[in-house]
C-alpha cells in the first residue's frame, strides 16, 4: 500500500466469552471502505482485554499499511479514557496493554482516538 497523508478512520471493537475473544476492524478513507477484518483469538479474555486487543491490532495494521494519520473509533469509554490519560489504569494487564498502545502510537505522525456510540 502506498503512503498516504490523508486521515484514515479505523473502527475497532472486541468481545469475549469464556472460550475465545474476537475483534473486528473496519478501515476507511475518503474513498470508502478499504478493508474489513475479523480476528478470533483462542484464549479467554475479558471484554476490556478484547477491546484493547482490537486497538492494538488496528495500530499494527495501519503501521503495516504505512498510514501516517488515522483516528481510532471505539465504543469503549474505558479504552479511550485510558489512552488519553483521563482514566486511571489499575490492573496490571491493562497497564501492559496501555504500554503496547503507547509504544505503537508513538511511531505515528497523526493519531487520535474517540469514543463513538
Amino acid at each position: 500500500m502506498m503512503e498516504s497523508n490523508e486521515w484514515w478512520v479505523v473502527h475497532v471493537d472486541g468481545s469475549s466469552n469464556s472460550i475465545r475473544s474476537e475483534v473486528g476492524l473496519i478501515l476507511l478513507r475518503s474513498k470508502g471502505v478499504i478493508a474489513e477484518y475479523t480476528l478470533r483469538f483462542d484464549f479467554p479474555a475479558t471484554n476490556n482485554d478484547a477491546k484493547h486487543e482490537a486497538l492494538i491490532v488496528g495500530l499494527r495494521i495501519t503501521k503495516e499499511l504505512r498510514v501516517q494519520k488515522f483516528r481510532i473509533c471505539t465504543n469503549s469509554q474505558l479504552v479511550v479514557g485510558q489512552v488519553k490519560g483521563d482514566f486511571e489504569v489499575r490492573e496490571e494487564n491493562m497497564k501492559e496493554y496501555l504500554q503496547k498502545v503507547k509504544d505503537l502510537a508513538s511511531k505515528i505522525d497523526g493519531f487520535d482516538i474517540r469514543q463513538v456510540p
